[in-house]
């Protein structure tokens, strides 16, 4: 079967085979394909994509009853940017010996792609993609799309019928990247730029750009425009691609060039000037050497004398789905077009949004230096989409070959005799930590520990953990550390999901039950031991930290040595850390704020100040006070407490704080505490992105917003600030928070979906973590932080996902559905999880929190409970947390007031520290349902202790602090504030 080639075909065949007609969808991707397997899905395609088949006879299309041809190339030798010098990407499809005018070229190697390449007479960029679609349909095992209807502009102009002409356009100076040459003489080339993020317009702000950039006055440009959307159905590969020509003013913006493009395309003006049916027969019959040669001469003509013409053709292919191109071993990244070049095209820029960014390939004239003006063009391209303030880059130092373990060995060799962790009286030389981390890597080794493993650290704050945490790196595994206080169940599950090795338990918790099977249980001791050392490279696992999870499943973050070598580095300068800084360790070491205080004096030459106690106000005044600490590293609420506290410790000259919102008054009070030489520093960074990578430091001059400004990044760290398309956003504008660079870590362990999902493949090829949180440039050039952009929460520093607490609430039988969301108390800034509860049978308060606190960590258990019908939903068919109670309102009134002179003390101390009123306090009254933190009970209890109890019993009645903060009602610390005497000392 044959048909007649239209009149339009023919304008395309007439390009000699110097510039060939070609177009090229480029498939990027990773993992492989085997030839076979492709040629295969090729041939399959090829049934139903008629267009494939074709070649040409004469002036007639013929079905040449064969698949186009599978050809293999390796990869590697192929510029993925220029495409120069590669013949197989510039070989002409002319149907010679009866092949098909298209083929496919698998490229090989670390970049593997296929490249599907059709002469431009049988498709269009869009029915390239169409095609490509089709061969990876085959490749899933997937039915056909197709058949292909095979229509073709003739088809198209007999449906629409006869339009009226637009009138002649008004023609731009010389074509920006066209030569003053001959075809035969200019060759073209290929430039690729990659832009972050989908952008909506992006031709009328590209052609705008270009217009600027040029300096064209006035600018004309060519607008392909797909016309599959006026045909009554089907699916056709075939080219059916009309034009409209779209003027641009100088001094135009983009909006206004928008407008005039969408007025274009309203009119109908790409349907229009079609020649007279008459004049078509007589076209559709010129032989294709009188086409070639009328041709070849306008072409010369326009060529040589520069003739004006369109400065650009701009087209867009619109969005593709990577899931469409992807399939066995291979998975696509991204998807691009590269442009074709032949008579009378003038320079052409093809434009693919997908993966969340935008591929621009510009093609011209190979003449002249043109190619270098094209990568100017670009950059302003680039930059007219992605304005550059969006993006935060930190000062670029070299990378290091070195680990923990190099660095450590290095400072033990400087100060052996020097200080290096203090615990009560006793202290450890760094000699002596570096014996006892030897005598722990050479038991882990000796019980089956390999380098690659994870051991699990069940992580007092004492100076054996920290042996235990070297020990476990001298060995080349790395540590999971693990916090004492959390319930057993927790424990061997996070042991479990990490497939630990081995976990290391303090002896006095070698009793508990919480590692799973097949993990090794080895005691912490005192032996010593001589150990070789294992080889510990900078690609290596140091540390996996488990984090709230929004699926119901907390997750563990894979960080290697170079990414803490990278914020060691550059902290220990910034920070100004040397021989005299002495860090107290005083939070748990299941999270990474104490990383600061462990690495950082460790491998500058100074100490650490170990403290097993819980926070408390006479544990923080003898820490701050009486240690020798002169840095802390500590969260917001830390301060809040320590100022509520009224502790005062003019030693301490750096604080670095992270985990929460700093708050302006929040800062100044620390200054206050501290005194005016201390340097507070806002140190901002998810566990993602290793410990810290964004600072800023506090300046009362300066800073008076209500927070303090986030800052600036850190050593070869970027900030992108993107919406939610991923583009960059304009100056000024809030973005979400996405940090690249040398501290982004590996993912999360055994989650391979959820790493591909928060860590996203940016245009300039790196891997950037995307936080959840939102940020804008200040005119300081300083991130003004502004929360988060989902449901997570903070509770004193640590990430609280609510679905992780819903999840372990609904494996209680009473409970049906739940839902956790964070409220504050009115007059408090405090978010707090609050949970409510669909109830299928009787359950109190209590019972839940006993439930909760048997399987997860206290810092997720809600701190109010309230029983609800149901959960009312939004149209989204999420809870619709604004149609929920106020839990705090919803608190029982009191049944009884305060018996006697203590309760009634309490009760006023209460009132003043959660700010209530004194009548909604009794005495079974709870401080955590009345909305109180675990930092706001330490506030209440020093009040208690300076207030109700006698000096001489403030010992005893803290010793009993344990009992208070698992069950604080007003009876109970009552209680224990008038009979200290019974409790006996620990």
């Amino acid at each position: 079967m044959t048909e007649r080639i239209f009149f339009s075909e023919r304008f395309l065949l007439a390009t000699p085979p110097v510039a060939p007609m070609c177009i090229q969808v480029v498939v990027e991707g990773t993992g492989s394909l085997a030839p076979a397997a492709l040629a295969d899905a090729v041939g399959r395609a090829a049934r139903t994509c008629h267009g494939s088949r074709l070649t040409r006879r004469g002036g007639r299309w013929l079905d040449s009853g064969r698949p186009p041809a599978v050809r293999t190339l390796d990869g590697d030798r192929v510029d993925r940017v220029t495409f120069a010098g590669e013949p197989a990407l510039e070989r002409p499809l002319t149907g010679a010996g009866g092949e098909p005018m298209s083929e496919v070229v698998l490229l090989t190697g670390a970049r593997p792609a296929v490249v599907f390449r059709v002469h431009h007479s049988l498709m269009d960029g869009k029915g390239a993609l169409l095609w490509a679609g089709e061969v990876f349909r085959a490749l899933r095992g997937e039915a056909p799309t197709g058949p292909d209807a095979r229509t073709t502009m003739r088809d198209v102009q007999h449906l629409l019928g006869p339009r009226a002409g637009p009138g002649p356009a008004k023609p731009t100076a010389a074509p920006p990247l066209r030569g003053r040459a001959p075809l035969a003489a200019r060759g073209h080339f290929f430039r690729r730029r990659t832009v972050d993020g989908r952008h909506p317009a992006a031709v009328a702000k590209i052609a705008t750009a270009l217009t600027e950039l040029c300096g064209l006055d006035p600018a004309t440009f060519i607008v392909p425009v797909d016309l599959r959307r006026h045909l009554p159905g089907g699916f056709s590969t075939g080219p059916l691609t009309s034009q409209l020509t779209l003027p641009v003013p100088p001094g135009s913006t983009w909006q206004r060039t928008q407008e005039t493009l969408l007025r274009l395309v309203g009119d109908e003006q790409h349907l229009s000037g079609y020649p007279h049916p008459a004049l078509l027969w007589l076209l559709d019959r010129v032989p294709l050497p009188a086409w070639r040669a009328m041709l070849s001469t306008v072409d010369t003509t326009t060529a040589v004398k520069g003739k004006p013409g369109p400065a650009f053709t701009l087209s867009h292919l619109g969005l593709v789905e990577l899931a469409d191109y992807t399939a066995g071993g291979f998975t696509a990244t991204t998807v691009y077009s590269l442009p074709v070049c032949g008579l009378l095209i003038t320079p052409v820029l093809t434009i693919v949004e997908v993966g969340g960014r935008t591929e621009i390939i510009i093609s011209g004239d190979d003449v002249d230096g043109l190619a270098d003006r094209a990568e100017a063009l670009l950059d302003g391209i680039a930059e007219a989409l992605s304005p550059p303030e969006a993006q935060l880059r930190g000062p670029v130092t070299p990378a290091v070959d070195e680990t923990l373990v190099s660095l450590f060995a290095r400072q033990v060799a400087r100060t052996p005799g020097a200080v290096a962790v203090v615990e009560g009286d006793t202290t450890l030389t760094y000699a002596e930590l570096d014996a006892r981390s030897d005598a722990v890597a050479h038991t882990l080794v000796e019980r089956g520990v390999r380098p690659g493993h994870l051991v699990g650290l069940l992580a007092e704050r004492t100076a054996a953990t920290l042996a235990g945490l070297w020990g476990v790196l001298k060995a080349g595994a790395a540590y999971l550390p693990l916090d004492p206080n959390h319930p057993d169940a927790w424990l061997a599950d996070l042991l479990a999901d990490a497939g630990a090795a081995a976990c290391l338990l303090p002896a006095s918790h070698a009793h508990r039950p919480c590692t799973p099977d097949g993990c090794t249980r080895i005691t912490l001791d005192d032996r010593r031991a001589a150990f070789a050392g294992v080889p510990v490279a900078p690609e290596d696992l140091a540390y996996v930290i488990y984090t709230s999870g929004s699926t119901g499943r907390p997750k563990g973050v894979e960080v290697e040595h170079r990414h803490v070598v990278n914020y060691v580095r550059w902290a220990i300068r910034e920070y100004r850390i040397g021989t005299a800084t002495r860090f107290p360790l005083f939070t748990s070491l299941a999270f990474d704020l104490p990383i600061t205080a462990i690495l950082l004096p460790l491998l500058a030459g100074g100490s650490v100040a170990v403290f097993a106690e819980e926070p408390n106000h006479v544990g923080l005044t003898r820490m701050l006070r009486d240690s020798g600490v002169d840095s802390v590293k500590l969260t917001p609420s830390h301060l809040e407490l320590i100022a509520r506290l009224g502790i005062t410790a003019p030693g301490v000259r750096l604080a670095i704080v992270g985990g929460e919102r700093l708050a302006v008054r929040t800062a100044a009070a620390a200054r206050a505490a501290f005194g005016p030489d201390c340097r507070v520093i806002n140190e901002y960074g998810p566990t993602e992105v290793t410990v810290g990578c964004v600072v800023h430091e506090y300046d009362p001059a300066t800073d008076l917003g209500a927070a303090v400004p986030i800052g600036r990044p850190a050593d070869n760290v970027t900030v992108h600030l993107l919406d939610d398309r991923r583009a960059a956003v304009p100056a000024g504008e809030v973005g979400a928070i996405h940090l690249s660079g040398a501290q982004t870590v590996r993912g999360y362990r055994g989650r391979p979906d959820l790493t591909e999902r928060l860590f996203v493949r940016l245009a300039d090829g790196s891997r950037a973590y995307a936080t959840g949180d939102h940020a804008r440039v200040l005119p300081s050039g300083a991130l003004d932080y502004l929360g988060r952009g989902d449901d997570q929460i903070k509770v004193l520093g640590h990430r609280v996902e609510p679905a992780e607490i819903e999840h372990a609430l609904e494996t209680h039988p009473a409970i049906s559905r739940a839902a956790v969301v964070a409220r504050s108390r009115p007059g408090d800034t405090d978010r707090v999880p609050c949970a409510y509860v669909v109830c299928a049978g009787d359950v109190l308060p209590a019972d839940l929190t006993a439930h909760l606190t048997a399987r997860v960590p206290k810092h997720l258990v809600p701190l109010v409970f309230v029983a609800v019908p149901d959960l009312p939903l939004a149209p989204s068919g999420k809870v619709d947390a604004h149609a929920l109670p106020d839990p705090f309102a919803t608190a029982d009134v009191p049944t009884a007031e305060p018996a006697g002179p203590t309760e009634s003390a309490l009760a006023a101390i209460w009132a003043t520290t959660l700010s209530l009123p004194e009548r909604d306090i009794g005495p079974d009254s709870d401080f955590y349902s009345l909305g109180g933190t675990s930092l706001t009970l330490m506030v209440m209890v020093a009040k208690v202790c300076a207030e109700v109890v006698a000096p001489e019993d403030e010992p005893r009645f803290m010793a009993a602090l344990g009992e208070i903060i698992d069950r604080p009602t007003l009876r109970r610390v009552a209680h224990l504030a008038e009979s200290p005497a019974r409790v006996p000392i620990a």
